[in-house]
């Protein structure tokens, strides 16, 4: 990690916007247990690089760890403002309003999002099991039945891949 970083640190010095740049070193970061780094360096990249979406997502996940939800709502929420079409962007943002019990309607619109731009998406079970939780807590058994095979069914098929 010493010598990557070093690499990378290098790349900025000649070209300070360099891609990814930031973004690995906050990888290198999280592999140290270095998450206040690591937050930042992800910050580097989205303020540096117009396409960050995986950044603001791994910056939400991290905001996710800390328990500041506030900050973790905004990150993924602005992983899919950068690109749209990211299914994981908008199955974790689904589960954080499920997981806080508010924003019901808005948890269904984003699984159903997710699974319309991410069908085929590692992340896709995630999207149904979301629903299914949904469903079951309006009392629409089948709707939840339904929606948690389809997500066992796509963990299945997921881990032959």
């Amino acid at each position: 990690l010493e010598q990557a970083e070093q690499h990378i640190r290098a790349a900025l010095a000649d070209k300070p916007d360099s891609k990814l740049a930031h973004f690995n070193l906050a990888l290198i970061a999280e592999k140290r247990g270095a998450w206040q780094t690591a937050a930042e360096e992800y910050q580097k990249e989205i303020d540096t690089q117009a396409n960050a979406y995986q950044a603001a997502f791994n910056l939400g996940k991290l905001h996710e760890q800390a328990g500041r939800q506030d900050a973790q709502e905004a990150a993924f929420r602005l992983s899919i403002a950068l690109n749209p079409r990211f299914a994981e962007g908008h199955f974790y943002l689904a589960k954080f309003y499920l997981d806080a019990g508010r924003e019901f309607a808005e948890a269904e619109r984003l699984a159903k999002k997710g699974l319309e731009v991410g069908a085929a998406s590692a992340y896709a079970a995630l999207g149904h099991y979301v629903l299914a939780d949904l469903y079951s807590r309006q009392g629409r058994a089948i709707d939840a039945a339904r929606e948690a095979a389809l997500g066992k069914q796509r963990e299945r098929r997921a881990g032959r891949r």
